[in-house]
């Protein structure tokens, strides 16, 4: 019964992927299919929910009566409902990875914002009950708030602070909200109440809620309001912004899950990328000799004649991280993005960092190899520019496929313009503004 369920929510995500694919592409979707995206989404990812809790309520009931049970009839089903709940958090990761690629679009050169989000903690899980319900139904009733898009924050990842983003067209956080719901009438009417931070004054029909909730819910109202009010302070004057373009190499994913081996190695740039298909990850009883097998000879290539050798294999996917480009909007196929996001496949990339480091050697940084850290710095005149965020960095290489020499060029680029904006020693943090 829950197998048969399961299978229907990822036939409507697969559905409601095919329409973020469409609208990367531009294609002229029906009005309807846009507006309804989110809620169409959420009553989704809410069933799912459902199972998950209905599964759990199993769980508790057959425990509570384990004594009068078959021992195997009872570690079997126990085993079934595990996996199955495992299934489901699996599917409401990729559902959620498919609400960032909506959300993107408005919140794609707000990464100092993203990044207090993602400090916020994901249980990997969907609202439920009389609160998912109502914020559900106040996403329908309200696509858009005097003029402006509201953005649904729990059909995503990146989104933790509230429960709602309202977003200019252009790509611009107006402001943040927070839904609280009850029933009431002897629960023949769910009642919602609206709390906002914005950035600049809007209209919005919505109950004050003072009547409604205890001292201990406004104490919790006001603390997340905080945090929203936090989120809404821009830290964009202490950090420098490039828009430069760069080169991505997203085509050699299409090149390996092509290629007979899995695998397309581009020698000018030491970049590998393996692919693995689902069927051959599970015919394996060591997945690492399947990885060895496929690499190994090509990893020798790799190593150059530099002190900077650093060789790093990373998987690369739908996992989010606040400056990663959500997987629908890759530059590769449809089919292969679908792959990857329904883990039919695992891509993986190999990258021999000695080019970049050897490069900002070049431009006349100093790179400290630390236990936990890599310490980077620019003598500029009389001060030092650091940098911080230096894994951030080096993962638009793995997981962005960037080039090495783009990244370097970008770093010199940034150090060098923060240093002639301070007045002494300079932490530079990069935030990368970006077109789709």
């Amino acid at each position: 019964m829950y197998d048969d369920k399961i299978e229907e929510i990822k036939k409507t995500l697969c559905e409601l992927a095919l329409i973020m694919l469409n609208l990367k592409r531009g294609a002229n979707l029906e009005e309807y299919e846009f507006i309804n995206f989110q809620t169409n989404l959420a009553e989704c990812l809410y069933n799912a929910m459902s199972v998950y809790r209905e599964i759990s309520q199993k769980e508790r009931e057959y425990i509570e009566i384990k004594e009068s049970l078959d021992k195997e009839d009872f570690l079997e089903k126990m085993q079934k409902w595990k996996n199955q709940k495992l299934e489901i958090k699996e599917v409401i990761s990729i559902g959620k990875s498919i609400g960032d690629s909506f959300a993107y679009i408005f919140y794609r050169d707000s990464i100092e914002e993203l990044e207090k989000h993602y400090k916020h903690p994901d249980n990997g899980l969907f609202v439920s009950g009389i609160g998912g319900r109502g914020e559900i139904e106040f996403i329908k009733e309200n696509p858009t708030i005097d003029g402006y898009l509201v953005v649904y924050h729990s059909i995503t990842n990146m989104l933790r602070i509230g429960d709602f983003s309202v977003c200019s067209l252009d790509g611009k956080v107006i402001g943040t909200g927070e839904i609280k719901s009850e029933y009431i009438n002897d629960k023949r009417v769910l009642a919602s109440s609206v709390y906002m931070s914005s950035k600049v004054k809007l209209k919005i029909d919505a109950e004050e809620g003072e009547e409604i909730y205890g001292n201990s819910t406004k104490e919790k109202i006001q603390k997340q309001l905080k945090n929203q009010d936090d989120l809404l302070l821009s830290d964009s004057g202490d950090i420098m912004k490039d828009k430069r373009k760069m080169n991505e190499q997203h085509f050699l994913i299409d090149a390996a899950c092509n290629n007979e081996k899995g695998i397309a190695y581009n020698e000018e740039i030491n970049t590998l990328i393996v692919a693995i298909k689902e069927e051959e990850y599970y015919a394996s009883e060591n997945f690492d000799d399947i990885l060895g097998e496929k690499i190994d000879n090509i990893v020798k290539k790799m190593i150059k004649d530099s002190p900077y050798n650093n060789i790093r294999m990373e998987q690369i996917g739908k996992e989010y991280k606040p400056y990663r480009k959500p997987i629908i909007w890759w530059n590769i196929s449809d089919d292969i993005i679908l792959d990857i996001l329904f883990d039919k496949r695992a891509i993986f990339s190999v990258v021999n960092f000695a080019t970049y480091y050897e490069r900002l050697t070049e431009m006349g940084f100093q790179i400290e190899f630390k236990e936990n850290e890599i310490v980077v710095g620019k003598k500029c005149g009389e001060y030092i520019a650091k940098l911080e965020d230096f894994e951030m960095i080096e993962d638009l290489i793995t997981h962005e496929l960037y080039t090495q020499e783009d990244i370097a060029e970008m770093v010199s680029y940034i150090v060098e313009n923060s240093h002639n904006q301070s007045d002494g020693d300079a932490i530079v943090r990069v935030s990368i503004k970006r077109n789709f």
